[in-house]
């Protein structure tokens, strides 16, 4: 026969027990969102405004979540940009949360600073033939992935 003091620790540590997986059905415990599904890819670089000291290179990036079922809630774009092979911008940009299977297209300003370019970069810019590339990495939720594309004007 069980004394009372040793029933009420075996009928505790069954309920803990028992209660154990809960925290997962509970949804404490969620899957990271499925950034590592996201494309990302320079669909158009517009002409260049050209002004004397700096040239603004509007660049649309569009981000594909091919995840049929999980949402990408609220990506963040980290990117480093390149003209030519030369660094021209560095940034961060928020993104709209990307449902699955959603497309979005966004418009990234790069901001190339004549001073800090050569003088056969700054000639491409305003001739508006050149060659954009994007590095970056996009995060969610503290998931995170790569990405690299290129465009050729």
């Amino acid at each position: 026969m069980l004394s009372r003091r040793k029933a009420i620790t075996t009928a505790a540590l069954g309920a803990v027990t028992s209660l154990g997986g809960c925290g997962e059905l509970l949804g404490s415990e969620s899957d990271p969102p499925p950034v590592e599904a996201l494309d990302a890819n320079i669909v158009d670089v517009r002409p260049p405004n050209a002004g004397l000291t700096s040239a603004t290179i509007p660049v649309v990036l569009e981000m594909i979540n091919t995840h049929q079922s999980d949402e990408i809630p609220s990506p963040t774009v980290d990117y480093d940009a390149f003209v030519n092979d030369q660094e021209v911008a560095s940034a961060r940009k928020d993104i709209t949360s990307l449902g699955p299977g959603d497309t979005a297209n966004e418009e990234f300003e790069l901001i190339a600073e004549y001073a800090d370019l050569g003088s056969g970069i700054v000639s491409a810019i305003r001739d508006g033939s050149f060659r954009v590339r994007i590095e970056g990495s996009v995060e969610s939720e503290g998931a995170s992935t790569t990405f690299e594309s290129a465009y050729e004007l």
